[in-house]
Order: structure tokens, then C-alpha cells, then sequence
């Protein structure tokens, strides 16, 4: 049967909104891409972190492993404590700054040497440092304004603090750096890093859960 009134066959009408259709799912995908390149911008980029799973023989090393490099830590950020022009206790953080490869050396050879075998990169130690030191940079950009150090006496102490809190524990989309090993619960079987429990009678790694767990149900 021929419809007389249409001009077009059927056929080429439904070939035309097809056309239509994938027309708009182009257009949809080009503006998708473009807000997917515009949110990868916001998302800095990370160095891959390696994790080592561990036993209970060998917790303790590697306690004290992250013990020992946050003492080193601090001590280090302590130096650039110094007494100012005007007798008062001053942080010279841009100095602190310039000499940033010091605490990526610190980092970087307390993650890896004494045989800890965490493979932690020096990309990724070069990214923690720079990244926590950047934190500051509206101070040292402000600091420019002012003939002494702004950063003197209880600040001094508040910059330490925070230093140590950004290069240790990271901030929300970041891992401290103790997750890099991780351990197994010997009560839920799930992995955890080893400040996220303790060892229960001398026998087993629990997780805080189990642990909070098991202490409701005495």
C-alpha cells in the first residue's frame, strides 16, 4: 500500500529520526566528556602507593618503624625554630620550603631502608611533602607584606603541628602513611591497617570492631 500524501517513503522517516536520536546521544557524550575532563582537573594526581601485608611477628617492627620516622619528622621541622631579630621564637618556613628535598630524604629513606621492604616510592614521598608544604603558601605569599616573620612564639608551634598532621596523616582524600601496611584480623578476616587494633592476650590481631565488639558482649 503507497502513501500518496507523504513525500518521503516510511522507511526514510525512520531512518531520519534515528539520525535525530543519535545526533542528541553525540552531543549528550561530547558534553559528558567535556565535564569528565574538567572534574580530572580538579583530582590531583597521586603516585601509586604500595601496600605490604604483614604478621603479628612482625607488627612491633614496624610500629616502631613509624615511630622512629614521625620522631625524625620532628625534629627536623624543629630546626627551622629559631630565635627571631626581636628576641621571639620564629618559624622560618620559607626556608623550610627551599629545602624541602631534606624531609623527602627523611621520608623516603625511613619508609625504605632498615630492610622495612615497603617499596615506597621517592615520586610519591616528593608528592607527600610538596603537597603538605603547599598547604601553606597563602602564609609565605602574605609574609611578603610584613618586614619580620609573622610565623613567631605559639603560631611557630601551630605550623609544627600541622606539618607533622599533613605529612603523616594526610587529610580526607589521602592515606596516612602507616597504610601502607596492613594486617589481617584474626577475628573477621578483613585487613586493617596496623593502628586500627592490637594484639588481644598475647595471641591474636583484633580490629577495633572486634575488639569494641567482643567487650559489649561481656
Amino acid at each position: 500500500m503507497i502513501d500518496h500524501y507523504n513525500e518521503l517513503p516510511q522507511f526514510a522517516k525512520v531512518i531520519e529520526g534515528m539520525n535525530g536520536e543519535l545526533s542528541e546521544t553525540q552531543d549528550e557524550n561530547e558534553k559528558l566528556k567535556r565535564e569528565l575532563e574538567k572534574y580530572k582537573m580538579m583530582i590531583p594526581y597521586i603516585p601509586d602507593f604500595n601496600i605490604k601485608i604483614i604478621t603479628k611477628r612482625q607488627l612491633n617492627d614496624y610500629l616502631e618503624l613509624f615511630d622512629e620516622l614521625k620522631e625524625n619528622i620532628i625534629n627536623h621541622l624543629y630546626t627551622y625554630k629559631k630565635v627571631g631579630a626581636i628576641a621571639d621564637e620564629e618559624y622560618d618556613l620559607k626556608d623550610l620550603c627551599v629545602n624541602s628535598y631534606e624531609l623527602i630524604e627523611i621520608l623516603f629513606d625511613g619508609l625504605n631502608e632498615n630492610g622495612s621492604n615497603l617499596n615506597i616510592s621517592r615520586e610519591w614521598c616528593e608528592y607527600r611533602i610538596k603537597n603538605s608544604l603547599d598547604k601553606f603558601k597563602s602564609v609565605l605569599s602574605l609574609q611578603c607584606y610584613w618586614w619580620e616573620n609573622m610565623i613567631k612564639d605559639d603560631i611557630a608551634d601551630d605550623i609544627i603541628k600541622m606539618l607533622i598532621n599533613y605529612i603523616i596523616k594526610g587529610n580526607d582524600y589521602e592515606v596516612k602513611l602507616c597504610d601502607c601496611v596492613k594486617i589481617k584480623c584474626d577475628k573477621c578476616n578483613c585487613m586493617n591497617t596496623i593502628d586500627e587494633g592490637f594484639i588481644v592476650n598475647d595471641r591474636e590481631w583484633n580490629c577495633w570492631e572486634c575488639y569494641s565488639t567482643d567487650s559489649d558482649e561481656d
